[in-house]
């Protein structure tokens, strides 16, 4: 209702312009139903008017459609005649007009097009139309608002496929301005499903984008996407190596519930100077990258996001990117989360776990912020790596599994927010070189436990830790000082076990103990 009332306030002017144009061809006599004849040049002037406001307010696919009254000059018209022409002219291009195509279900059947070219702008789709619906300004008008939808209110049963042989997109609204609806179809095939560029407002709800060759959905432009309940397969066997379930960029912009991406070779969504939120409930599950986030791109999860099976990288952030993550569940055999080059991300509630690489690998100036989350590694690599400048906050989280559960390399800071366990990971806990780590007095507790070499290991790095509590197991190195490095301990600190300072002046670190407590030394 809200659009169709916008569309006829939008069009009150034209209407109006038209009206005025009539008049002056001649006024109604009062009883008699005509319009009297004017001059040849106001007529002329007025004509002229008319055609430019059409060209620039209805579509060319329209302009050949009669109007149910035509008048010549000379001949008397009747005003039910001319207001009958208004009715049309409102219903046509006012409003909302709404058919039916049947297209059977043999996927040969077509009949949306043809629905288009006759004016109407919402349209029923019954069955399987193979068809490819494509706008684009610069080579023609296109309707200012086009609804595709359903007869059956499900979109395995009413479908548009392509008809182009993978070579065109199925449905494309290239510099329109229009504003696109499609709801509960599948949009099948084509070298790309949907695609939008230049200011377009794009709604899907409960749709299927699938059997598409490189891209699923591409949105950009300036173009605005709301959705619910979208599904992209990328499953097509034929599919190419670059394969995306989603693009989204130059500006674009999206909001959608319950987004799934799942099976693309390259990339499940892609994001380049666009900015999305997810709501709801959220899959990408065995995509090549799961979520791409480059070029000052920014990403918001405020659902429940699972990202699973990903044959590369589970989140890659870079060039500037931002990622806010909230009620993430990532399991992954790569890298779970890559972040580079000034990026900034932000994980929240969330539970992360990598099978063989890293959880977490930063470099390049990254602000990290992590808080009430569960990171689990392996064997085989860090938990968390922090490298070239990069800064973590971490809180009320957990880090085990690794063979590090955070290591903190070149010029790279990490703060303890409290509340934190860092724990049964096959070396250190903490691992430190040319780098910061601290934890202030005003924060709760953080426990570095249980970790098999020693719980800290620090080379030419400095330590302030206040509210840290050290435990291990092993014995005489459970924080190993190296080459320089200082650990002030604080307040609400303590250290079960030795802190060793190394054992020739090269090699010699520090140890300033300001926690009340007593500590064994060693090399100190």
């Amino acid at each position: 209702m809200m659009v169709h009332q916008l569309l006829l306030t939008a069009h009150q002017p034209l209407l109006l312009l038209l009206w005025s144009g009539i008049r002056v061809l001649g006024t109604p006599t009062t009883g008699n139903n005509t319009i009297k004849e004017a001059g040849m040049k106001t007529r002329e002037t007025f004509f002229l008017s008319f055609a430019f406001l059409c060209l620039g307010f209805i579509p060319v696919s329209a302009m050949g459609q009669s109007l149910p009254n035509t008048f010549t000059a000379n001949t008397a018209a009747k005003a039910s005649e001319v207001n009958e022409n208004f009715e049309y002219l409102l219903e046509r291009f006012g409003g909302i007009r709404e058919t039916t195509v049947n297209c059977g279900t043999s996927g040969t059947g077509s009949g949306i097009n043809s629905a288009i070219q006759n004016g109407y702008n919402s349209i029923v789709i019954n069955g399987i139309c193979k068809e490819n619906i494509i706008y684009d300004a610069r080579n023609t008008f296109s309707p200012r608002v086009l609804r595709l939808r359903g007869a059956n209110n499900d979109y395995s049963i009413d479908k548009i496929v392509d008809n182009s042989s993978y070579e065109k997109t199925v449905l494309k609204a290239w510099y329109t301005g229009m504003i696109l609806m499609v709801d509960n179809l599948t949009i099948s095939g084509g070298d790309r499903g949907i695609a939008s560029w230049s200011n377009n407002t794009i709604v899907l709800r409960n749709i299927k984008v699938d059997g598409y060759k490189n891209h699923g959905l591409t949105i950009g432009g300036s173009s605005v996407l709301h959705g619910e309940n979208i599904i992209v397969d990328g499953s097509y066997s034929g599919a190419s190596s670059s394969e995306t379930g989603f693009a989204l960029g130059r500006d674009g912009v999206a909001y959608l519930e319950n987004l799934t991406i799942t099976n693309n070779q390259d990339t499940g969504l892609e994001l380049f100077n666009a900015q999305i939120e997810l709501l709801g409930t959220n899959v990408f599950q065995g995509n090549g990258i799961a979520i791409n986030v480059e070029l000052g791109s920014l990403i918001k999860t405020s659902g429940t996001t699972s990202i699973s099976n990903s044959s590369d990288y589970g989140v890659n952030i870079e060039q500037g990117g931002i990622a806010d993550l909230n009620g993430l569940t990532l399991n992954v055999s790569k890298v779970g989360i890559g972040a580079k080059n000034n990026s900034t991300v932000k994980i929240t509630d969330s539970s992360l776990t990598s099978s063989s690489e890293r959880v977490i690998y930063s470099r390049g100036g990254v602000a990290l912020d992590i808080d009430n989350t569960t990171i689990t590694g392996n064997s085989s690599k860090e938990a968390v790596k922090l490298n070239d400048g990069s800064n973590l906050a971490i809180g009320g989280s957990t880090v085990s599994g690794g063979t590090t559960g955070i290591s903190a390399v070149y010029n790279s800071t990490v703060r303890l927010q409290g509340g934190n366990a860092i724990t049964g990971n096959t070396q250190e806990g903490i691992y430190l070189l040319n780098s910061t780590l601290h934890q202030y007095s005003d924060v709760s507790t953080t426990t570095i436990s249980s970790n098999t070499g020693s719980e800290i290991k620090a080379e030419r790095s400095f330590l302030k830790l206040d509210g840290v509590t050290i435990t291990g197991t092993g014995g005489s190195t459970e924080v190993d000082l190296r080459y320089g490095s200082l650990l002030m301990l604080g307040s609400g600190s303590s250290v079960t076990g030795t802190v060793t300072c190394g054992n020739t002046a090269s090699d010699n670190g520090s140890f300033v103990n300001n926690s009340g407590t007593s500590v064994t030394t060693s090399g100190c």
